[in-house]
């Protein structure tokens, strides 16, 4: 589509009496610090009885990085349970799976009573959660090691 826009993203709109947009704002992505928003809002109609025209602006947003901890064993249900049990995001838990990649097999490496310790960015905006960013430290003591 025209915008990008992922099927369940938030776009908020505000419209005026008559039911007509006002303006629309959508985030376009971005990083844990900063979101792109693409900004679109009504300005002066034309002409009397003309239609309203509407500018558009793509614009940087910082956001609040807070830094988010997880730590915890692993289950007898596996790696994956274990993740989910200790509330780190997916998106995390792919970062981490990279950064052992070559080094550690995930599906058979990891043994219950091995234990992780994870530090990564969430960016937040005005106190909502926007999106997770780097994995700022990674701790895994696989089998004693």
């Amino acid at each position: 589509g025209l915008l990008n826009l992922d099927a369940g993203q938030a776009v908020q709109a505000e419209i005026d009496d008559h039911n007509l947009l006002v303006s629309l704002q959508a985030n376009l992505g971005g990083d844990a610090a900063a979101s792109r928003e693409l900004v679109i809002e009504r300005v002066a109609p034309k002409a009397e009885g003309g239609d309203y025209t509407y500018k558009a602006r793509v614009q940087s947003v910082d956001n609040d990085v807070h830094y988010e901890m997880a730590s915890g064993g692993i289950e007898a249900g596996g790696f994956f349970k274990s993740m989910d049990s200790a509330n780190v995001p997916d998106d995390i838990v792919q970062k981490m799976i990279s950064i052992f990649s070559g080094v550690i097999d995930f599906h058979h490496d990891i043994a219950k009573g091995d234990r992780f310790r994870i530090v990564y960015e969430a960016g937040f905006r005005d106190g909502a959660f926007v999106r997770n960013g780097r994995v700022v430290a990674v701790e895994l003591i696989n089998r004693n090691t």
